[in-house]
Protein backbone atom coordinates (compact mmCIF):
# COMPACT_ATOMS: atom_id res chain seq x y z
CA UNK A 1 0.00 0.00 0.00
CA UNK A 2 1.42 3.30 -0.81
CA UNK A 3 -0.74 6.65 0.44
CA UNK A 4 0.05 9.61 -1.72
CA UNK A 5 -0.28 12.97 0.16
CA UNK A 6 -1.34 16.15 -2.48
CA UNK A 7 -0.54 19.69 -0.14
CA UNK A 8 -3.33 22.22 -1.63
CA UNK A 9 -3.32 25.56 -1.12
CA UNK A 10 -5.77 27.43 -4.19
CA UNK A 11 -4.89 27.50 -8.08
CA UNK A 12 -8.22 25.30 -8.55
CA UNK A 13 -7.28 24.40 -12.01
CA UNK A 14 -4.04 22.56 -10.97
CA UNK A 15 -5.45 21.17 -8.90
CA UNK A 16 -8.43 19.73 -10.60
CA UNK A 17 -6.13 18.24 -13.29
CA UNK A 18 -3.82 16.48 -10.59
CA UNK A 19 -6.48 15.12 -8.57
CA UNK A 20 -7.82 14.00 -11.76
CA UNK A 21 -4.92 12.58 -13.10
CA UNK A 22 -4.27 10.57 -9.31
CA UNK A 23 -7.97 9.10 -9.24
CA UNK A 24 -6.61 7.88 -12.44
CA UNK A 25 -3.86 6.40 -11.10
CA UNK A 26 -4.01 5.29 -7.74
CA UNK A 27 -4.59 1.32 -7.24
CA UNK A 28 -6.81 -0.61 -5.68
CA UNK A 29 -4.41 -0.77 -2.59
CA UNK A 30 -3.40 2.56 -2.67
CA UNK A 31 -4.87 6.01 -0.91
CA UNK A 32 -4.54 9.95 -0.97
CA UNK A 33 -4.77 12.16 1.67
CA UNK A 34 -5.58 16.11 0.63
CA UNK A 35 -4.25 18.43 2.53
CA UNK A 36 -6.03 21.36 1.61
CA UNK A 37 -4.17 24.29 3.58
CA UNK A 38 -6.58 27.24 4.18
CA UNK A 39 -7.59 27.27 0.48
CA UNK A 40 -10.43 29.40 -0.86
CA UNK A 41 -13.90 28.40 -1.50
CA UNK A 42 -13.79 27.36 -4.95
CA UNK A 43 -10.22 24.71 -4.11
CA UNK A 44 -11.97 23.90 -0.83
CA UNK A 45 -15.22 22.67 -3.00
CA UNK A 46 -12.96 21.04 -5.39
CA UNK A 47 -10.89 18.85 -2.83
CA UNK A 48 -14.45 18.15 -0.33
CA UNK A 49 -15.84 16.61 -4.36
CA UNK A 50 -12.65 14.63 -4.80
CA UNK A 51 -12.76 13.57 -1.32
CA UNK A 52 -16.44 12.39 -1.49
CA UNK A 53 -16.08 11.37 -4.51
CA UNK A 54 -14.38 8.11 -3.32
CA UNK A 55 -14.40 8.14 0.68
CA UNK A 56 -12.79 4.67 0.76
CA UNK A 57 -9.51 5.84 -1.15
CA UNK A 58 -9.32 9.75 -0.41
CA UNK A 59 -9.02 11.74 2.73
CA UNK A 60 -9.43 15.01 2.97
CA UNK A 61 -7.61 17.24 6.00
CA UNK A 62 -8.77 20.75 5.77
CA UNK A 63 -6.29 23.52 7.49
CA UNK A 64 -7.76 26.69 8.48
CA UNK A 65 -5.40 29.14 7.64
CA UNK A 66 -2.40 28.39 4.77
CA UNK A 67 0.47 27.71 6.47
CA UNK A 68 2.70 26.55 4.14
CA UNK A 69 4.04 23.72 1.76
CA UNK A 70 5.88 22.02 5.24
CA UNK A 71 3.30 22.43 8.16
CA UNK A 72 0.52 21.03 5.28
CA UNK A 73 3.02 18.11 4.46
CA UNK A 74 3.85 17.52 8.06
CA UNK A 75 -0.06 17.76 8.70
CA UNK A 76 -0.58 14.85 5.66
CA UNK A 77 2.63 12.82 6.71
CA UNK A 78 1.55 12.44 10.66
CA UNK A 79 -2.14 11.24 9.09
CA UNK A 80 -1.10 8.03 7.36
CA UNK A 81 -1.40 4.91 7.00
CA UNK A 82 0.79 3.08 4.80
CA UNK A 83 4.76 2.09 5.51
CA UNK A 84 5.42 4.13 1.85
CA UNK A 85 4.40 7.32 1.24
CA UNK A 86 4.44 10.13 -1.22
CA UNK A 87 4.11 13.46 -1.32
CA UNK A 88 2.59 14.75 -4.27
CA UNK A 89 2.60 19.26 -5.29
CA UNK A 90 -0.62 20.11 -6.55
CA UNK A 91 0.16 21.26 -9.85
CA UNK A 92 1.79 17.36 -10.98
CA UNK A 93 0.43 15.16 -13.12
CA UNK A 94 0.83 11.83 -13.29
CA UNK A 95 0.67 8.93 -15.53
CA UNK A 96 0.13 5.23 -16.16
CA UNK A 97 2.08 3.19 -13.10
CA UNK A 98 4.20 6.08 -11.65
CA UNK A 99 3.34 4.63 -8.22
CA UNK A 100 4.42 0.99 -9.27
CA UNK A 101 7.69 2.64 -10.71
CA UNK A 102 8.78 4.79 -7.35
CA UNK A 103 7.87 1.40 -5.07
CA UNK A 104 10.12 -0.60 -7.86
CA UNK A 105 12.89 1.77 -7.53
CA UNK A 106 12.34 1.94 -3.63
CA UNK A 107 12.71 -1.67 -2.83
CA UNK A 108 15.59 -2.32 -5.75
CA UNK A 109 18.30 -1.67 -2.80
CA UNK A 110 17.92 -1.99 1.26
CA UNK A 111 20.00 1.33 1.28
CA UNK A 112 17.29 3.21 -0.73
CA UNK A 113 14.67 5.27 2.37
CA UNK A 114 13.76 8.37 -0.42
CA UNK A 115 13.40 8.43 -4.39
CA UNK A 116 11.93 11.11 -6.18
CA UNK A 117 11.12 11.21 -10.12
CA UNK A 118 12.23 13.00 -12.88
CA UNK A 119 10.54 15.83 -14.18
CA UNK A 120 10.37 17.92 -17.31
CA UNK A 121 9.82 21.05 -15.00
CA UNK A 122 11.30 20.52 -11.45
CA UNK A 123 14.66 22.13 -11.14
CA UNK A 124 17.54 19.81 -10.39
CA UNK A 125 15.27 16.71 -11.30
CA UNK A 126 14.54 17.99 -14.68
CA UNK A 127 15.99 15.75 -17.58
CA UNK A 128 16.19 18.65 -20.35
CA UNK A 129 15.03 17.00 -23.29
Amino acid sequence: MVEVVVCVHNAPKDVARCLASLRRTLRPQDSAIIVDDGSDDETRQLCETAAASEPNAIRLIRRAAGSGFCKAANAGLNATRAETVVLLNSDTIVTGDWIAKLERCMQSNWQIGIVGPLSNAGGWQSVPR
